[in-house]
C-alpha cells in the first residue's frame, strides 16, 4: 500500500484472506465466519454495504472495527470466477489484521 510516512514509500500490510468454493457457497456463509472470528477474539464489530467489483453487487459488505474499515467479504463476481476458470460458486473476503489487532 502507498504510503507518504514509509522510506520507500510503500508500508507493508498483513491481511487475511479466505475463500469458499462449492455449490452452496454465499454470503451468510462469510457472514457466519466473520461472526464467529470476531465472537472469538471477543471484539464488536459492524458491517455496511460494500462496492467492491470483485463481488457481486448487494451480496457484499464491508467490514468495520474502531471506526476503521478493516475488510470486505461477499459472493465472488461471475466475471472474476471466469477469470480464474472456477466453475463453482465462490464467496470470500478479506480483513487487514494490522488494524484488526491494534
Amino acid at each position: 500500500m502507498k504510503s507518504d510516512t514509509e522510506n520507500y514509500g510503500v508500508a507493508t500490510r498483513q491481511y487475511l484472506g479466505f475463500l469458499n468454493t462449492h455449490a452452496e457457497a454465499g454470503y451468510n456463509e462469510c457472514a457466519s465466519q466473520i461472526s464467529t472470528l470476531f465472537y472469538y477474539l471477543g471484539k464488536e464489530y459492524g458491517v455496511r454495504e460494500g462496492s467492491d467489483s470483485r463481488f457481486i453487487a448487494g451480496r457484499q459488505a464491508e467490514i468495520w472495527y474502531s471506526g476503521n474499515k478493516i475488510g470486505i467479504f461477499g459472493e465472488i463476481s461471475p466475471s472474476v470466477l471466469g477469470a480464474f476458470g472456477l466453475t463453482v460458486p465462490a464467496a470470500g473476503g478479506e480483513l487487514d489484521l494490522d488494524l484488526l489487532l491494534l
